[in-house]
């Protein structure tokens, strides 16, 4: 997956691949570009690397939040890409297993948090406690997949705008 606030691009594959935009729908132009420069061959790659990471300001209200997450989730039908189809069915089947057989968090949990743990002390962020990431951590696995559920559905059944 990606972002256009970490995407890096040659102008030229940006060129060849600038038709399967799709700016007539809102958002989506990284992902849709990422699928036309996968589909025409172009490597792809990620730049795990702190000082090649973009800040951006976090949306104001949780309205707003919860607005542009749908706005993202509803451009999901216009992918064409199997690979990227195929990673968010296995997302989305994956959490509302969760929801309705809460016990599979047993097995989910352990997993997510290892590589969560692992991706905290590669960055050396060590100003949060081993039980409060934990803590922090678990809340977020329980609340994520009901998170998930009502963005893709808001996505998909309200109309999106800027």
């Amino acid at each position: 997956m990606c972002s256009g606030a970490n995407l890096i691009v040659r102008r030229e594959a940006w060129l060849a691949c600038e038709q399967d935009i799709h700016p007539e729908i809102p958002s989506g132009d990284d992902m849709f570009l990422l699928e036309a420069m996968k589909k025409r061959g172009y490597k792809i790659a990620v730049i795990d690397e702190p000082d090649f990471t973009a800040i951006v300001r976090p949306q104001t209200t949780w309205r707003a939040f919860l607005r542009q997450r749908m706005r993202w989730a509803g451009k999901a039908p216009h992918y064409t890409d199997r690979d990227i189809r195929r990673c968010g069915l296995i997302i989305t089947l994956a959490n509302i297993a969760q929801i309705l057989c809460p016990p599979i968090l047993l097995v989910k949990f352990p997993v997510e948090y290892s590589l969560i743990r692992e991706r905290m002390n590669k960055n050396q962020l060590s100003s949060i406690s081993k039980l409060q990431l934990f803590s922090i951590s678990l809340l977020l696995e329980i609340l994520y997949p009901f998170y998930l559920l009502i963005c893709l559905v808001g996505g998909l059944f309200r109309k999106n705008e800027w």
